[in-house]
This record gives C-alpha cells, structure tokens and sequence, in this order.
C-alpha cells in the first residue's frame, strides 16, 4: 500500500492520501516515516481530526510523550473519542472533572 500510495502522491498529492500513507506506515511500525506523512497531512488540511489521533499514536509509541499529549488534546477538541480517550490513559485526570468518587471522607 505504501507504494501506492506514493504513486499517487508524485501525481496528486493531497491530505488524505499522505494521511492514508501515514496509517499505512503506522501499521508496519515505521512511526517515523508516519509522523512525516501525518505532519505533511495536517500541513495541507488541519482539520483532520483522526490524523491528529494517529501521529499522536505514532509519537506515544516512540515515546514522545508531549507531542503524543498535544496532538491526542488537538484531536479531542475536535470532538475525536478516541484521543479523549487515550488522553485518559496517558495524562494525569482531575477527579472532580470526572465527578469520580475518590473515597475520602
């Protein structure tokens, strides 16, 4: 897929084909190469709340905790579930945000 989708870049390039090259690399585990295509996605079209959620995958897994932070927070405004999510797990909660029961009495 990744050679194809390069193809297309050298005719058409576009955000949604470097984000669609960008997954492809982060499903074979070249997070660098997908943050490169993540960063050129966004560069072209910054909206793109699902691109956000994966460089900032990509980032978390190469431990690059405070951009994967800045990117899943980007995400998240844009009403991506996913990175709320992964937030959850990566970043320190406000318990009283979360109307979570903390037991003290």
């Amino acid at each position: 897929a990744v050679n194809d989708y390069t193809k297309v870049i050298n005719l058409k390039p576009t955000a949604k084909v470097y984000h669609n090259r960008g997954s492809s690399y982060a499903q074979l585990k070249d997070y660098e190469s997908a943050i490169k295509d993540f960063t050129k996605a966004l560069e072209l079209s910054d909206i793109e709340s699902e691109t956000y959620y994966l460089r900032g995958f990509s980032y978390e897994s190469i431990d690059q905790k405070e951009k994967s932070v800045a990117d899943y927070e980007k995400a998240c405004k844009l009403n991506y579930t996913t990175a709320c999510n992964a937030l959850k797990g990566i970043k320190p909660q406000d318990p009283k945000k979360d109307n979570v029961s903390i037991g003290i009495n």
